[in-house]
């Protein structure tokens, strides 16, 4: 009489040892003792889900603020970056030189072509994506 034996094939997932720990202890808890073969959880029938984290109370509608400020700008057709790590732009708006960029501007807001250069009335230089500084603020001169 010849015997059928079963085989099975795993596609094996290595995952951290802490997660191995957590899953191998929870399929313990619940009984499934015949899940664990040659060190290998045998995941066969068992599905595991996401735990649901709750977003924190203060996250859920953080309040919303409109801009007043006062700003010069120009939006930037082409960023060069130069090897020593400053860089410059070529503005959109004719009339106007290029402008050089610092190397720790560059290092900080990694402009884009199609952005806004940003300065505010302290000084301050930024970068701004096109979408935001034109959903934000209106030309007034």
């Amino acid at each position: 009489m010849t015997r059928l034996t079963h085989t099975r094939t795993f596609a094996e997932m290595e995952v951290s040892a802490a997660v191995f720990e957590e899953v191998a202890a929870k399929l313990m808890d619940a009984g499934y003792d015949h899940a664990f073969v040659d060190g290998a959880l045998d995941m066969h029938g068992i599905a595991l889900t996401r735990e649901e984290t709750p977003m924190p109370e203060a996250h859920r509608e953080l309040p919303r603020y409109r801009s007043h400020k006062v700003v010069h700008a120009l939006k930037m057709q082409t960023v060069v970056a130069h090897p020593n790590g400053t860089g410059k732009f070529y503005p959109v708006e004719e009339g106007f030189p290029p402008i050089e960029l610092s190397k720790s501007y560059m290092m900080k807001h990694a402009p884009q072509a199609g952005g806004y250069y940003v300065v505010y009335a302290d000084g301050y230089e930024s970068w701004s994506p096109a979408e935001a500084f034109e959903g934000g603020y209106t030309r007034i001169d």
